[in-house]
């Protein structure tokens, strides 16, 4: 149980795992939730460079301010050079977080040849929940995720689900590219069997806006439920 405005940190070059644990405030309150620092000069493929967080097995985050972000928050900005954290998240929960995950300022590529590649942070099979109001009433749950100028991070097989009044968006994104596609359940090739994104209970299921046309988010095989706007 985290105390109210605290925060945990991820340093470049470590990583966290939560295998099944629950990091929350028990008291009413909320905490800060957890910044992974990393290099944005550096590829995530260069050993050391970036801090990772592993969610796995029931692990969950929440009554956190921003769960997780992809670098370190200064108390009126950002800093751009620690972006670049990695986020790897399975089988995983965020509940009643004012956001659950802040990416952002970050451009992967080849640590020998320079070219461009996608993010290494991703989120499997994982819950997005908001089933009551937050506990400090000055934070407005108004976008679950938040990406901005990211690319190659991939959603699969999550539930977005929001069941207040409060209506904000599931997936943001600008000038990212990212997607939104079916979990594989199955043990063969081709895979047979999958577990569809589920956006239920918002303005807007996903939002994206690109100034760049390569940058484009793709969408595959979601369902949309009481949502004013699909995307």
């Amino acid at each position: 149980s985290m105390s109210a405005g605290k925060k945990i940190i991820v340093e470049r070059g470590g990583t966290l795992i939560i295998d099944g644990g629950k990091i929350t405030n028990s008291c009413g309150q909320m905490w800060k939730g957890i910044e992974v620092w990393g290099d944005a000069s550096k590829s995530q493929l260069t050993n050391g460079a970036q801090g990772n967080i592993i969610m796995k097995n029931g692990a969950t985050i929440e009554n956190a301010i921003i769960a997780i972000s992809n670098t370190r928050i200064l108390p009126t900005t950002v800093a751009p050079a620690f972006s670049g954290g990695i986020i790897q998240a399975k089988d995983s929960k965020f509940i009643n977080c004012g956001q659950s995950v802040n990416m952002m300022l970050y451009h992967n590529f080849h640590p020998i040849n320079n070219n461009p590649i996608n993010d290494i942070s991703y989120f499997n099979n994982c819950e997005f929940l908001i089933n009551s109001n937050l506990n400090d009433p000055s934070v407005t749950p108004d976008k679950m995720v938040s990406l901005y100028d990211i690319i190659g991070v991939k959603f699969s097989g999550c539930e977005f689900r929001n069941i207040t009044p409060v209506k904000g968006i599931g997936i943001w994104g600008v000038d990212s590219k990212f997607t939104v596609d079916d979990l594989c359940l199955s043990q063969v090739f081709p895979c047979n069997s999958f577990k569809q994104n589920e956006f239920d209970g918002f303005k807007y299921g996903i939002y994206a806006s690109n100034s760049n046309p390569f940058y484009a988010a793709r969408v595959n095989h979601a369902i949309f439920t009481n949502c004013s706007k699909d995307g």
